[in-house]
């Protein structure tokens, strides 16, 4: 299972024993959502795949992760992530920056195994307020902004997801990247939860959005467009809930991205096969209401699940239409 969004964040790896497992340096966890039930922590690292940030962007970079996700042994599987600016190696006409904070670009490992892991999340670790800032200012971003509306007037473009950059900054106790993820989790966890801890830093995921599962043939993805807030208060909780469902303006993002990821799939899936199970459906988390779409097809005989990757990536609920 493959997903869209991921928090990067840059500060040590260490060890954090949370209760009852430890989460350990070298070892990535991977939440219920890429497991199908189960938290799953990756054992012996046979090989490692990475590419660095900074370097031009190869137009066989998939090719070689193919070729790296050949031979897994019964039982293990390869973990990690595939960064945003790897779609200069499908799109490279889109003339995109360098991947952030001195991340690799793509950071792949091959496990022997994929182990439980069991944690208890119960116990939130006491970890102080950070400064907080954005990067680019508002008298930056209002401009791209101003574009954006511009481009999509003169019907360059349909949509495009314009975001900034949340920094966290600790004046001293520096809280480690395990600390923060048991955080995370522990106020909601997310089916598509992640802890990938580099030497560079680490990576945390908690995501709710599928983007591409394949099984046993079949191939879906579950794009989310709209967000309403959740209320302590049943009635309006429930007509925050009603709301949304009603929106014109996020209906019709939800509706244009599952459209974009039809389209997407049609490419690596047998004729005729792709349907839509689901289209603007409400889905409840913890802290937000959100829209969801299920677009679902049989993927092709002489497709692979990479070319599957290919054909959609970069995700289309990340970037627009």
């Amino acid at each position: 299972a493959f997903t869209g969004a991921q928090v990067q964040v840059m500060i040590r790896a260490h060890d954090i024993d949370d209760g009852s497992e430890t989460l350990k340096l070298n070892s990535a966890i991977f939440g219920p959502g890429f497991s199908g039930g189960s938290w799953m922590q990756g054992g012996e690292v046979l090989d490692s795949f990475s590419l660095d940030a900074g370097k031009s962007v190869p137009e066989t970079l998939f090719e070689q992760i193919n070729a790296f996700c050949q031979d897994i042994p019964a039982g293990g599987a390869v973990g990690g992530y595939i960064g945003y600016e790897a779609a200069a190696a499908v799109m490279p006409d889109l003339g995109l920056p360098d991947a952030p904070e001195g991340l690799p670009l793509v950071h792949l490992q091959k496990f022997a195994s994929l182990e439980l892991f069991a944690p208890k999340w119960g116990e939130k670790p006491e970890i102080s307020s950070p400064h907080l800032f954005i990067d680019p200012s508002a008298d930056i971003y209002s401009p791209k902004v101003q574009s954006v509306i511009d481009a999509i007037l003169e019907g360059d473009i349909f949509q495009a997801n314009i975001s900034r950059h949340l920094i966290a900054e600790w004046a001293a106790g520096e809280p480690e990247a395990a600390e923060l993820f048991s955080l995370m989790v522990s106020n909601q966890t997310a089916d598509y939860a992640a802890f990938i801890p580099m030497d560079q830093g680490a990576v945390l995921s908690n995501s709710p959005e599928l983007f591409l599962s394949i099984k046993d043939g079949m191939i879906a993805a579950e794009p989310i467009k709209g967000t309403a807030p959740r209320s302590s208060d049943l009635i309006t909780d429930q007509k925050n809930a009603r709301d949304l469902q009603s929106n014109e303006k996020d209906r019709a993002e939800n509706v244009m991205i599952a459209d974009l990821l039809r389209n997407d799939l049609a490419k690596v899936c047998e004729d005729y096969s792709i349907s839509e199970p689901a289209i603007c459906e409400l889905r409840s988390l913890k802290s937000v209401h959100h829209l969801y779409s299920r677009i679902e097809g049989r993927l092709g005989a002489n497709k692979s699940p990479i070319d599957a990757l290919v054909a959609a990536f970069p995700c289309g609920s990340i970037t627009g239409a």
